[in-house]
């Protein structure tokens, strides 16, 4: 009987220890929201076998949308079955405090200090918009891409890093190309989009102006100040009386299609001109004037407010932002939140070598953050969109006008 009774216990320990052991064993899932990109879906495949292989006890089950990205988002928070981890959130989701606010765990985690002082200038001030504080793991900016062939032969040498808002319109001029009946056949620059005041930012800051008294929170605009006229009315000169750019109906061809010299591109990317044929390119900063500046912002991974794997969650969108993940991302033509890998051979000579990827760094060194409060973004937008194609695309208007009324239309919608 006692030997029954010995056995009987060693067999529920053994089957004790088994169930714990299985239940330690058996991975937690996360869910993370990407979009269907092309190349980044590479990235994105990458970045989650990398972890699980590091963190057996954790597996990332990537939910792919495709179609309107913030359409199918908005909708899987209204039926709850929003991902744990969700890369680039809508603005109005973050309005709505659908994502965690992470600034408790940024502060809690000893190990959250030296992972942002890894990061590229002015990532970690983006983390705090408004008391939502996220995550950045790619760079959004502007710069300069220049076709070295088209300077070659129009005689023009390629401009250095230092160049000024006057070298910059007389290359534009120099780099134009006409047919015999004085057609411009080639155009020294590409126009400046007026879908949103971002794309005015930095000539805004070089000319020593300013849009509004604070980028995120703004309650006062400054569009019909002194040096933000002057910025306004260089770039709508370059249309309209330099006709370097090429006004609405103009034919024209772009800059991968060797249409463009020069192209001031918002959001900097460089995965496209690394498979186009042909086209000799490389890098600048923008061009300054009083002061150098530019505009910058990054593309943001949030944790789902309901999650139940929140521990988890955090330690993930942490290693995005780690160097071992950012080497998996950046080669998808992408610039990476992590100094480390941006300073890397491997970034800099791929997808194309020998270019001046230093003018990225450079750049942000002066950037400033292009968020605004998601509250009062799309009005902010509408307003500015509807009365600057006024001046920009049909020439209706003064510039000067059009500024006094943007800033009156602003400054009654703000607080």
């Amino acid at each position: 009987m006692q030997r029954f009774m010995a056995l009987l216990v060693g067999i529920l320990a053994l089957l004790t220890t088994s169930v714990v052991c299985s239940a330690q064993t058996t991975p937690t899932t996360i869910t993370w929201l990407v979009h269907q990109h092309p190349t980044l879906l590479n990235a994105w495949e990458g970045i989650a076998a990398e972890y699980e292989f590091r963190n057996p006890n954790v597996n990332v089950e990537l939910v792919i949308a495709s179609g309107n990205y913030n359409d199918q988002m908005l909708a899987m928070s209204l039926g709850g079955t929003l991902p744990d981890v969700i890369t680039n959130g809508s603005s109005d989701l973050l309005e709505a405090g659908a994502f965690y606010d992470l600034g408790e765990l940024m502060e809690r985690d000893p190990s959250f200090a030296q992972l942002a002082d890894g990061w590229v200038p002015g990532a970690l001030e983006s983390t705090r918009l408004g008391k939502h504080r996220v995550m950045p793991y790619a760079v959004v900016t502007n710069i300069s891409f220049i076709n070295v062939d088209h300077f070659d032969e129009a005689g023009v040498p390629l401009p250095s890093d230092d160049w000024d808002w006057q070298e910059y319109l007389d290359d534009a001029r120099r780099l134009n190309v006409h047919d015999a009946s004085g057609e411009v056949t080639r155009w020294g620059l590409m126009p400046i989009a007026t879908n949103t005041h971002r794309h005015m930012i930095p000539w805004v800051f070089q000319a020593g102006g300013r849009l509004f008294d604070d980028m995120y929170d703004p309650t006062k605009p400054y569009f019909g100040a002194d040096a933000t006229r002057e910025a306004f009315e260089f770039v709508h000169a370059l249309r309209w009386d330099h006709n370097v750019v090429p006004q609405p109906g103009q034919p024209s061809r772009n800059f991968l299609q060797g249409g463009t010299s020069i192209w001031q591109q918002l959001p900097a990317r460089m995965a496209q001109f690394a498979q186009t044929e042909g086209l000799n390119w490389d890098i600048r900063r923008l061009p300054g004037h009083r002061f150098r500046a530019n505009m910058s912002g990054f593309d943001y991974i949030y944790i789902n407010r309901d999650t139940l794997h929140l521990d988890e969650a955090w330690e993930f969108i942490k290693f995005v932002t780690s160097p071992p993940a950012q080497a998996l991302y950046a080669p998808h033509g992408q610039i990476p939140v992590s100094m480390e890998v941006v300073l890397s051979r491997e970034w800099q000579e791929f997808p194309a070598s020998g270019l001046n990827k230093s003018a990225f760094v450079h750049e942000l060194e002066v950037a400033v953050n292009r968020e605004i409060n998601p509250r009062l973004q799309n009005e902010i937008t509408r307003i500015y969109t509807e009365e600057w194609r006024k001046a920009y695309d049909r020439n209706e208007i003064p510039v000067s006008q059009v500024l006094e009324e943007i800033d009156r239309r602003i400054a009654a919608l703000l607080p």
